[in-house]
């Protein structure tokens, strides 16, 4: 062999291992964001949106097996708080995830921002797995409907108190739904 043929076979080796980690990473981000599902509308709306308002609705949920007024009853001192903490470990990981495409999830008025997404929480199971949708509206007098997305779901944790495994699911569910979003924006932009 000479010096060109192993010159050759080594460009080849490296573009086969570029080509195998694209694959990989692609089959990685179907898999994580086939578990959430676009059934309503379309997130164009969001294109060119650098901000968008955000809500968690926990009214109609449960939290290992108690209804949200059933939990503020059972954790009076707590729940309060225990939902603002991991709405934020939500914001803050879905927020990482849009870094790169330069848009945030936050608390904007209407002034700031054109849309909603209003995450409805359906559950939260002892080990803090999380089940939700989300909705996108118009942030307007309207509030009109623009995009549903369901089957958002996300492993707990293994160890600690239930705000604890709660606050892990929320963090999982944020980092897969920015991803979702990410993806979205990805090919918008494209």
């Amino acid at each position: 062999m000479t010096q060109w043929d192993i010159t050759e076979i080594v460009s080849s080796m490296k573009i086969i291992t570029k080509l195998i980690s694209v694959i990989a990473i692609t089959f990685t981000l179907t898999v994580s964001l086939l578990a959430q599902d676009l059934t309503i509308g379309s997130l164009d709306v969001l294109n060119n949106q650098h901000l968008i308002n955000f809500v968690v609705d926990f009214s109609k949920g449960t939290y290992d097996n108690m209804s949200d007024k059933e939990m503020s009853k059972y954790e009076a001192d707590s729940w309060t708080l225990e939902k603002q903490t991991v709405s934020m470990q939500f914001v803050k990981e879905v927020n990482e995830e849009l870094k790169e495409v330069k848009v945030r999830l936050g608390e904007y008025d209407e002034n700031e921002a054109k849309y909603t997404i209003v995450l409805e929480i359906i559950e939260v199971d002892e080990d803090g797995d999380t089940e939700a949708r989300a909705f996108i509206f118009t942030n307007d007098d309207k509030n009109e409907l623009v995009a549903r997305i369901d089957d958002m779901e996300s492993s707990g944790g293994h160890y600690g108190s239930f705000f604890n495994l709660m606050g892990d699911g929320f963090s999982h569910l944020g980092h897969s739904f920015g991803k979702f979003l990410e993806n979205a924006f990805f090919w918008m932009n494209r």
